[in-house]
């Protein structure tokens, strides 16, 4: 019976290690979303062709998985951190 209850503790801190690496690769996978959604947004601002219908695209894609908009799900991520070059490619 102890043998079992240290095999459950064992499990159990092997699950939690799990957990703990699934939320973080999560929130990774997330903020790698937001900052190519937000980097397509204000690159959609220059003339640079298809940026435009591309920001449109991923917006409604997202707003079609979610119901909402990046903006609205998550007001706290601005997009202001987000860094597009002011020329494009040459």
């Amino acid at each position: 019976m102890n043998e079992l209850l240290v095999i459950k503790g064992h499990c159990l801190s092997l699950l939690e290690a799990v957990e703990s690496s699934l939320t973080g690769a999560s929130d990774d996978a997330i903020r790698m979303a937001l900052d190519y959604y937000y980097a397509l947004k204000r690159a959609s601002r220059s003339s640079m062709p298809g940026l435009r219908g591309a920001y449109r695209e991923v917006r409604d894609n997202f707003i079609h998985s979610s119901g909402q908009s990046p903006e609205e799900s998550f007001p706290e991520i601005t997009g202001d951190e987000v860094q597009v070059p002011a020329t494009g490619p040459k």
